[in-house]
């Protein structure tokens, strides 16, 4: 996502766990296209340790792991539902 961003001229912090405390708090039903969403221990709420870009239709845009392709996963499934802890938005 920081390249993403940068890659665009907006600048955010590097880490998903930094990201998450910066830009606009948005709820779940506020998200749209473009917001970060992240994942973190403990039901959610423990230490952030995962970042996608949302797309939409509740799906996002992400890497699970940096040696898988970047895919398309529900906020609403599995691991991603259980450790849903919040969004920001970097954009207007």
């Amino acid at each position: 996502t920081y390249a993403v961003y940068r890659n665009h001229g907006i600048m955010i912090p590097r880490d998903s766990f930094y990201q998450a405390t910066s830009g606009k708090a948005v709820t779940k039903k506020e998200l749209k296209a473009g917001d970060l969403v992240f994942f973190a221990y403990n039901n959610g709420k423990g230490k952030v340790y995962h970042v996608g870009l949302y797309i939409g239709n509740g799906k996002m845009l992400h890497a699970p792991n940096p040696s898988s392709k970047i895919r398309i996963d529900s906020l609403n499934s599995g691991v991603y539902k259980k450790n849903y802890s919040g969004a920001r938005r970097y954009l207007d």
